[in-house]
């Protein structure tokens, strides 16, 4: 049985050699603000090239900006 409540998760972009490039992806999660605050902790610790919120449907919820070392 499908829950009516959306799903979030962080999806990070990553570089997998020179041309290629992977998606990693978090854990869903129902609170959106939570996702939100695990997004800004991986900003500033990933060294993904693009970093993403989506919803359970994969549509991207919004981008979220790179700060870590990756940026």
């Amino acid at each position: 049985m499908r829950s009516i409540n959306k799903l979030y998760r962080v999806v990070e972009v990553c570089r997998a050699g020179r041309t290629h490039l992977k998606k990693v992806h978090g854990i869903y999660h129902p609170d959106l603000d939570r996702v939100r605050r695990e997004a800004e902790f991986t900003a500033r610790h990933s060294m993904a090239v693009r970093l993403y919120i989506s919803d359970d449907q994969g549509r991207v919820v919004c981008q979220v900006p790179l700060s870590g070392p990756g940026a």
